[in-house]
């Protein structure tokens, strides 16, 4: 968003969600990005104002908050996302029984209500698509470091 957007910013990393939004509200810091869950409370509370979803789609839990896209800002999307990975040379019997398991879970009515109040999809991709996301996750995650000019410490 940094590039795209031509802007300049001083990233200040948090060891989470909780101390970030601790010093969000209490206003030592501008504007932050987080993940829907931990914020949402103070969003429908007033005590943030949400900017943008970061996503393709907008989010059901803020239908009224428009993604970066329709703000203006094409180009720039960064989705949390959360897997099932297992060891390599894993056997391929249990890949596929954990993925049919997983499978079985996230299409249950409980769990697509449970992710839903997070603001969550389950998406049960097979494990040929994750390895390919996972793959291109990191490629444009590199692109975007590189250009940041990021160093590892």
């Amino acid at each position: 968003m940094k590039s795209k957007a031509g802007v300049k910013w001083t990233s200040v990393p948090y060891k989470g969600s909780g101390p970030m939004l601790t010093d969000l509200i209490g206003g030592q810091t501008d504007f932050a990005f987080d993940n829907i869950p931990s914020s949402l409370a103070f969003i429908k509370a007033g005590k943030l104002r949400g900017l943008a979803v970061s996503g393709t789609v907008r989010t059901p839990l803020l239908p009224d908050l428009p993604t970066l896209v329709e703000s203006g800002l094409a180009g720039v999307e960064g989705v949390a996302w959360h897997g099932l990975l297992a060891p390599p040379g894993t056997p391929k019997a249990i890949i596929d029984r954990l993925h049919a398991e997983s499978v079985k879970i996230l299409r249950a009515p409980e769990m697509k209500t449970y992710l839903a109040g997070l603001g969550l999809d389950g998406i049960g991709n097979t494990p040929e698509e994750f390895a390919a996301f996972i793959r291109d996750e990191n490629v444009k995650w590199a692109k975007v470091a590189k250009e940041a000019g990021a160093k590892i410490e």
